[in-house]
């Protein structure tokens, strides 16, 4: 490493901001790690330095000179980490994979990114690294590799995420909706979350502020920017989706001629605008629609993917004899049609998601995708999917299997089987070789599954070679932005088998929990396979707060919290001199361990197994209280909102059984 009066520098070849992040980044890490001062310097240009740390793109930084071939790629991610002559080289196909050489190579010195958050790193002491003998090339197995919001999200804890993702690996960022009011607004607006001291209404300028602040750190990094998805039929007409899935009053009059027309009235769905289709056999409303999605792209040129879903409900197309003529998803793709090249000349570097859901699960018929250029990106979302197989597995069937598209007479797939057989059908009709990704779901309202039964890893283990196997090129996980307790295992395997589906199971596990629980973490593991094993598998992955509490299960269960809870709080008492970041994984861990067995003492009492007039009522009160005390000190990883939100249906249920 080249050192001078200044000590370590790092060489920054040629301007781009995010290979100028990337060597940021460097120097910050190693100053920690090594304690030693360490600086960004700009290498002259066309002389890259003959020794030292280089950072840069393969033509600024010479990597060719030591041999590395490493095409530009927009798209695809390839990191480069080499040993020529005095110098390492860090560079990749595109600025974002120069970063993800970076931390890689970071993680190589001894670095994790555990949770985000500067306080999740774990940077622990070294020498100054060694230049000599470096030789790293890895291409990510999937393009795509993202996170979308979800949730009830206050901007720091987004920003913490934005900036952790590129530390593992994940390139993809999407901002649901034209603004992301909704998600913004159920944290900022929720009395009911203690973390939350001054609750107040957040306007519209304000929420679209925040998205710009998520905008610009995604940027900063090089990743991917996905924006919108539903909402794009209310705006067509006038009534923004940034309400979410809220009511509203009556539509207008002029505006109900452009609605659809279900049961024989043109009004909003349920109430709702978000969840209101468009009478697409009307020319006016489709080219509103479409007009409406060239303004937006036109006004935000960063957008990388720019998804046109339908409105977000099921069986509420119109019935009107236009619309009757084709089928929903015949209607769906002749606005691709039209949108496509439109697209293609006013942001020729955007492309488009097409979705495949609900009412456009099943593939068109009549009306043939001609239009279609490039820029089109099958979306494939599974939303009522189980999530106790994998997305291919073939004993996930379900009897009767779906019928063909009835207008308005829907029942949505709930079968992995199903689903990939329509999967394949939209294959089928589109032109070859399209891209595409899963917009899938397990750590959304699934997570809590995780501590139901759900081993994750192992699901994703599985299921991203599955997804890669059939054409479907990554996975935008849809979730809770804060989905880290009891563990970040979750997370952590998502980007893992994204980057390499190939990658085997337990190594990756054994190396995560003594990552995030230091040299005892084998009992974290094995508590976490105990408790997994000893729920088992639900009936229908997707069956969230379909809880059955017979008696052989919660035996079970309660054996393993009895057994593991005193050795997991003796192992986090002699950690008492671990990292900070390990000695938090190990009071999330003790924090789960307390709710569980406060769920499992509710539920015990819910399902007549210890019966008591009373009992499961006063103890799942208790739970919710409990869960309240412990958001205002754990919110940064756990959406309480979500949690107690689930618990309530999970209560429910088991009332309903009584």
């Amino acid at each position: 490493m080249k050192r001078g009066a200044t000590g370590m520098v790092i060489w920054q070849c040629g301007e781009d901001p995010v290979v100028g992040f990337a060597a940021r980044e460097l120097a910050r890490c190693l100053r920690r790690m090594t304690a030693q001062p360490a600086r960004v310097r700009k290498a002259p240009p066309g002389r890259p330095p003959e020794t030292g740390i280089v950072v840069g793109l393969p033509a600024s930084a010479d990597a060719a000179s030591c041999g590395a071939d490493c095409p530009a790629d927009r798209w695809e991610d390839r990191l480069l980490i080499r040993s020529a002559g005095g110098r390492l080289i860090l560079t990749g196909a595109n600025p974002r994979s120069v970063l993800f050489a970076v931390y890689r190579w970071l993680e190589q010195l001894g670095a994790r990114w555990i949770r985000p958050g500067r306080d999740g790193e774990l940077l622990p002491s070294i020498r100054p690294p060694v230049l000599s003998g470096w030789e790293v090339d890895e291409t990510a197995d999937c393009r795509h590799r993202g996170i979308v919001i979800e949730g009830a999200n206050a901007i720091e804890q987004v920003l913490d995420l934005v900036d952790w993702m590129p530390k593992v690996g994940m390139n993809a960022y999407m901002l649901q909706f034209r603004v992301s009011a909704y998600f913004w607004r159920r944290y900022y607006e929720r009395a009911d979350l203690p973390s939350i001291r001054d609750p107040h209404l957040l306007s519209i300028e304000e929420c679209a502020a925040l998205d710009d602040r998520v905008a610009v750190a995604v940027r900063q990094r090089g990743l991917l920017l996905h924006r919108v998805g539903h909402g794009w039929t209310c705006s067509t007409v006038g009534f923004p989706e940034v309400a979410g899935w809220e009511t509203a009053p009556e539509p207008p009059e002029d505006v109900r001629p452009l609605l659809a027309e279900v049961k024989g009235r043109r009004e909003w769905f349920g109430g709702a605008p978000i969840n209101t289709e468009l009478c697409y056999g009307n020319p006016e409303a489709r080219q509103r629609f479409v007009d409406t999605v060239i303004a937006y792209a036109v006004e935000h040129p960063g957008i990388d993917v720019l998804h046109i879903w339908l409105s977000d409900g099921t069986n509420n197309m119109c019935e009107c004899p236009r619309c009757a003529e084709k089928q929903p998803t015949d209607w769906y793709v002749t606005l691709l049609n039209e949108i496509s090249p439109r697209l293609l000349a006013a942001a020729p570097r955007m492309k488009l998601a097409a979705l495949c859901y609900s009412n456009t699960m099943w593939p068109p018929t009549s009306v043939a995708p001609d239009r279609l250029g490039g820029n089109v990106i099958l979306m494939f979302a599974p939303i009522s999917r189980c999530y106790g197989h994998a997305i291919l597995d073939p004993r996930c069937t379900a009897e009767p299997p779906p019928v063909p598209y009835t207008r308005n007479a829907v029942t949505t797939p709930r079968a992995n089987g199903d689903y990939a057989a329509m999967l394949r059908a939209w294959q089928r009709y589109l032109p070859p070789g399209i891209d595409a990704f899963a917009f899938d779901y397990p750590l959304w309202m699934n997570f809590p599954n995780e501590w139901l039964g759900m081993d994750a890893a192992a699901l994703f283990a599985e299921e991203v070679g599955q997804y890669r196997g059939a054409g479907v090129n990554g996975i935008l996980s849809c979730q809770l932005q804060r989905a880290f307790v009891p563990t970040s295992l979750g997370q952590h395997a998502l980007a893992h088998w994204l980057w390499n589906c190939k990658a085997p199971l337990a190594p990756f596990v054994d190396r995560f929990f003594v990552d995030a629980f230091g040299s005892e973490g084998s009992i974290a593991r094995d508590f976490y396979h105990a408790f997994t094993a000893a729920n088992g598998p639900r009936v229908h992955g997707n069956a969230w707060w379909e809880t059955d509490a017979n008696p052989e299960r919660v035996a079970a269960v309660r054996r393993v919290l009895r057994e593991y809870t005193p050795r997991l709080r003796e192992a986090a008492a002699r950690g008492h001199g671990l990292p900070s970041v390990q000695r938090r994984s190990w009071s999330l861990l003790l924090f789960f361990v307390a709710f569980q067995t406060r769920l499992w003492q509710a539920l015990e009492a819910a399902h007549g197994i210890r019966p008591s007039p009373g009992l499961a009522e006063r103890r799942f009160a208790a739970l919710d209280a409990y869960l309240a005390r412990a958001e205002r000190r754990l919110y940064r990883w756990i959406d309480a909102s979500y949690w107690r939100r689930f618990f309530a249906q999970v209560a429910k249920a088991a009332a309903k059984k009584k």
